[in-house]
């Protein structure tokens, strides 16, 4: 678009693309409308709506990047406004890209996804040579491939949410709660690969939190910097950590669940009263370790 349209008219002009199934249109329309500077110095209840659908499209389309760019630019409108309408678009971007992986499932008789390239990785030279070679995907090569793509975005999802989220103090249980997601999607995929990798981000995200300096009872939703010597964070990255070490020993990733297990016994350290059965699961994991 080549000049501004305000929020409810570039809503409605979307509207009546998708109507005539112009999807990409409208999702350019919805792209020009949220990178626009009034869009971003101002929230309003449409901000939403178009955020919403400019998600919902990215879904269909499989466009990454595209809901990458606008997540991270509506998370800086909302920051000091409204949070909460950020929590509620992340999670209706989340449930959206799980149920196309459902819908894929069903629709499909594909290969296994453990048996998929990596998700991490674009898409082999070697591949794309060969079916320049061979000619038009035969019927089984298009479904497979766009059932990787269809996970692969539920993966990609699943990343940007956690660097979108990463030092949020007012939502950190999604944060945590996608995480956990992440692991399920691993372990019932049979991705050790992606696991390993995800492991490390998470690691990392905690390591730069824990480079600030923060007093012990700074309240979390008085910073706006997420802190990780507060009680309640260290609970929430525990049940995380234990969600992580059960994982990893299931995958098993034995390198990766006794680093996590040191991990798990450093966050006890700093907090005097952890949950009773993330204690029991510590000590019986231990036990594992034990047997091999």
């Amino acid at each position: 678009m080549s000049s501004f349209q305000k929020p409810e008219s570039a809503l409605k002009r979307a509207d009546e693309l998708i109507e005539v199934g112009k999807h990409k249109d409208a999702l350019d329309t919805l792209k020009a409308a949220i990178e626009n500077r009034r869009f971003k110095n101002m929230w309003t209840q449409t901000s939403e709506q178009i955020m919403l659908r400019h998600l919902m499209l990215c879904v269909e389309l499989k466009k990454m990047r595209t809901a990458r760019e606008g997540l991270h630019q509506y998370r800086q409108t909302c920051q000091g406004v409204n949070i909460a309408s950020l929590e509620h678009v992340v999670q209706q971007f989340r449930k959206a890209a799980e149920e196309k992986v459902c819908e894929a499932q069903k629709q499909s008789e594909a290969k296994q996804l453990a048996d998929m390239e990596d998700l991490d990785e674009m898409e082999a030279p070697q591949t794309i040579l060969l079916r320049a070679i061979q000619g038009a995907d035969t019927r089984q090569q298009s479904q497979d491939k766009d059932i990787h793509s269809v996970y692969r975005f539920l993966w990609d999802t699943y990343k940007v949410i956690l660097d979108v989220l990463k030092s949020n103090p007012l939502l950190e249980d999604v944060y945590h709660d996608t995480a956990r997601r992440s692991f399920e999607f691993c372990r019932v995929n049979g991705r050790p690969q992606e696991f390993k990798r995800l492991c490390e981000t998470l690691r990392k995200n905690w390591q730069d939190l824990s480079k600030r300096t923060f007093g012990p009872d700074t309240a979390n939703r008085v910073t706006k910097t997420l802190n990780p010597n507060h009680p309640d964070t260290i609970n929430r990255m525990l049940e995380t950590r234990c969600k992580q070490l059960q994982i990893a020993t299931e995958l098993n990733l034995w390198r990766e669940a006794y680093i996590t297990a040191d991990e798990v016994k450093e966050l006890m350290s700093k907090n005097s009263k952890p949950k009773l059965h993330l204690r029991s699961l510590y000590y019986d994991y231990l036990a594992d370790f034990h047997e091999e």
